[in-house]
């Protein structure tokens, strides 16, 4: 008994550090998808996508968790920000902006950028 209580010691808090890895590459997955088909519109329409259904058309399929979205310009000044919050991740939300090369985990959405509210896990 007591050896299969320090496995489970030892293996749980493992298994939550896991699950939270995993929320956070959800967000991370879903923030980057999404800036991809900003980018992507803002080629291909030559204007800032109006809102988050408009990256349908460039390849984007909003999961979970649900990704918001800010954009304005063209293609020559792009403002945009990309955000989702993660459910359970180590980073309560994960952006995006036009000069991030990869999404950024934060406590809360960046003040000086062009983000809106992180939806709600």
């Amino acid at each position: 008994m007591v050896i299969i209580g320090i496995l489970a010691a030892i293996a749980i808090p493992v298994f939550l550090g896991q699950r939270a890895d995993a929320a956070d590459a959800r967000a991370r997955a879903n923030v980057r998808e999404a800036a991809l088909a900003v980018n992507v519109d803002y080629t291909e329409e030559g204007a800032a996508p109006v809102d988050i259904a408009d990256l349908a058309g460039s390849g984007f399929q909003q999961s979970q968790p649900q990704v918001a979205m800010n954009a304005a310009g063209g293609p020559a000044n792009a403002d945009w920000c990309v955000i989702t919050a993660s459910d359970g991740g180590n980073s309560a939300i994960w952006y995006m902006t036009e000069t991030d090369a990869a999404p950024v985990g934060a406590a809360a959405a960046p003040a000086a950028a062009n983000c809106p509210a992180a939806p709600a896990p």
